[in-house]
């Protein structure tokens, strides 16, 4: 995953490795030059074969669900030929990830850049490169690259960081906030108001809807929120600090969604 992966101050991570007792340990660590916001903090070193555990088996969950994957690839309405397809195709690759050098391919092949943040890693798939991957002949829509983000909080050994993923914690039911996910869907509801033509200024829309213009202006960003920020707020899943009224009042959406994720959910690892 040479050239893939990065940091939490957007720097690529370069491969590295060292021999201790006859044994080879490979790692992925943040160039001497990175612009770190704390200048006494350590360089990051993330052992190879954690994040890339955390990447396979990411993929593989996705693999075990067909939902997501229709999603993943853009298929707006799969008939049952294409489903099968897709199981069939899902079947095929799963088998491939118990080889190293078809897990190697894969990984290659569809994923495009993994984000590392102090509580989570966010994976971006190209969505063309995963359908063909599926089934070449599978056909769709879709023309973002999708993303999967697996909560896993950073911990500092020594000079290495560990991964801290609480499967206990993450299979309980959680509880979305109704403030945020009722302000994601009133903006979108918004901007489709004014995309198809229903409201032909801002101020119109907000006669019509009762409320202050201004209100609406702060809303309407949260209508491009990176698919897995929304994902992670229409689970419950986004961090404790990440509240309407931040969104609303005190944040200045950036429109680069690597740039949100920075912004909302990455935190300052120790």
């Amino acid at each position: 995953m040479a050239g893939k992966i990065f940091g939490p101050n957007d720097q690529c991570l370069t491969p590295s490795h060292a021999n201790k007792k006859g044994r080879r340990y490979r790692y992925y660590i943040e160039p001497p030059n990175t612009d770190r916001s704390n200048p006494n903090s350590r360089p990051l070193r993330l052992a190879a074969n954690e994040i890339e555990k955390i990447v396979i088996d990411a993929l593989k969950g996705l693999l075990k669900a067909p939902a997501k994957i229709i999603g993943a690839i853009g298929i707006d309405e799969p008939s049952p030929g294409s489903l099968q397809q897709i199981n069939n195709g899902a079947s095929s690759l799963l088998k491939a990830l118990g080889n190293h050098r078809q897990t190697h391919e894969l990984v290659r092949a569809v994923i495009t850049r993994v984000d590392v943040a102090a509580n989570a890693v966010s994976m971006e798939i190209d969505y063309a490169a995963f359908r063909h991957a599926l089934d070449p002949s599978l056909h769709a829509t879709g023309h973002r690259n999708y993303t999967l983000t697996v909560p896993a909080t950073l911990k500092r050994l020594g000079a290495e960081l560990k991964f801290i993923i609480d499967d206990d914690a993450a299979a309980l039911p959680r509880q979305p906030d109704p403030s945020l996910v009722k302000a994601i869907l009133q903006a979108r509801r918004w901007w489709q108001l004014w995309l198809n033509g229903q409201g032909k200024s801002l101020k119109e829309i907000s006669k019509s809807e009762g409320v202050n213009d201004r209100y609406i202006s702060r809303l309407l960003p949260l209508a491009f929120l990176a698919p897995d920020i929304t994902s992670m707020i229409l689970d419950g899943r986004q961090p404790h600090d990440l509240t309407a009224e931040r969104l609303i009042k005190h944040t200045k959406l950036p429109p680069d969604w690597t740039a949100q994720r920075r912004m909302l959910i990455a935190r300052p690892i120790g």
